[in-house]
């Protein structure tokens, strides 16, 4: 694809030859040199000098057989038609009616689908011309042929008005195929316009999509992490005492209250792939009733499961936005659950949450005497999970690991 003259950076726009083309340029051309053939009886004066009828029925032919790649080639269809049309009037055809449409249809054509904005319109106006020259010579000999014609006024207004007559079909044919030009390229980028806006729409769809899907395996770790990590550790509880007291009942009946949650908060995430979104639900999704405020509810589970927590709430106890609430209440759940996992059972777990004018922060640390594994302080799902949650609300997530310590804290602005 060539580049716009002037322009070498932008490349040439190419108008697509429609399918129907193949065979409705035939048909034109056919039925142009038929209509010429047919009409040339009516032009026969047998006064004048005039072609045979073989060379007519010749000349009609090679006249619209360019007509047939008029699309393809414009610029080559118009130059051999303009060609064709001058030898045949030296010639003497008769015809004056068809081959002066096949003529502008051919000029029409180079405008409408030449590539070479510049290269047409420098070929129209040397075509245009060569037929207007051609046109003048011929009155010019006819002056000297016939001297007293132009002595009558009708002839001289009829011999004005033909001239004015080819200009305006010349000057039609020029606007005419610029206009369909310009309407095509219009209709092109329209469509194209269409095609990026649709596939976008697409991508938009698929980047919606992955996140949804993320943020559900990050709400399905979240839940079953946490409390089948509590339901694990109060059945070992439950196996080591062998007597059916009130401490076996109470593990029991922790097992039994932390299955419950898990199935039902999973229910609840599963609804919401099924049903709408709910204007008026909470922008975290389904977790609306996920909120620091339940802090003290999650290490009353912890401290179930045998482990030492406190909590401290410091700040100026200014509501939180319920999308950071939630957040901040997932990143408490699942730090408790990597101590549930990687911490020993001695551990003191200090959660903090300090709520400022323009930020809060939370802070969940354990400490004891026992050495961690090493795999503990490797990133997971979990700790990517809570970077993901806090980077979505403009945040930051620090992960501080001793060989006795561990600290996970996040700050949100407000």
């Amino acid at each position: 694809m060539s580049a716009i003259p002037g322009n070498p950076v932008v490349p040439a726009w190419t108008r697509p030859v429609p399918r129907s083309a193949a065979w409705i340029d035939p048909l034109l051309a056919a039925a142009l040199a038929g209509g010429m053939v047919l009409a040339t009886p009516l032009f026969v004066d047998n006064s004048e000098p005039h072609a045979p009828i073989w060379v007519t029925l010749i000349w009609s032919v090679a006249l619209n057989l360019p007509l047939v790649v008029r699309r393809r080639w414009p610029a080559a269809a118009a130059i051999a038609v303009t060609a064709i049309f001058i030898a045949g009037q030296v010639a003497e055809v008769p015809e004056r009616l068809f081959s002066q449409i096949t003529l502008v249809v051919a000029l029409y054509s180079l405008m409408a689908w030449s590539s070479h904005r510049q290269r047409a319109f420098t070929v129209q106006v040397a075509l245009a011309s060569s037929v207007l020259v051609w046109m003048i010579a011929g009155l010019v000999a006819l002056s000297h042929r016939v001297a007293d014609a132009f002595q009558s006024v009708p002839y001289a207004s009829a011999v004005a008005l033909t001239v004015l007559t080819n200009v305006l079909a010349l000057a039609a044919a020029f606007a005419l195929g610029e206009l369909s030009w310009q309407g095509a390229r219009r209709l092109a980028a329209q469509r194209e316009r269409t095609t990026e806006l649709v596939a976008e729409r697409e991508r938009t769809a698929q980047q919606a999509a992955l996140v949804e899907r993320i943020r559900i395996a990050r709400e399905l770790h979240d839940v079953v992490a946490h409390r089948v990590s509590l339901i694990g550790v109060q059945a070992g509880a439950a196996r080591l005492n062998s007597s059916p007291d009130e401490a076996g009942s109470a593990a029991f009946r922790a097992i039994e209250s932390n299955a419950r949650e898990a199935v039902a908060e999973m229910r609840n995430l599963l609804g919401v792939l099924r049903d709408d979104p709910d204007p008026q639900a909470s922008p975290d999704g389904y977790s609306s009733t996920l909120s620091t405020g339940r802090l003290p509810e999650l290490l009353s589970e912890f401290e179930g499961a045998g482990r030492t927590a406190t909590l401290s709430v410091t700040g100026s106890g200014q509501r939180l936005p319920a999308v950071v609430d939630a957040a901040l209440y997932r990143v408490a759940q699942e730090a408790l659950t990597n101590v549930l996992k990687h911490a020993a059972r001695n551990a003191v777990v200090r959660v903090h949450l300090h709520i400022a004018e323009d930020r809060v922060m939370l802070a969940v640390s354990d400490f004891s005497e026992s050495p961690r594994p090493s795999e503990a302080h490797q990133a997971g799902l979990g700790h990517r999970g809570m970077r993901e949650r806090i980077a979505a609300l403009g945040g930051s997530v620090e992960f501080l690991a001793t060989a006795s310590s561990f600290e996970v804290r996040c700050e949100v602005p407000l």
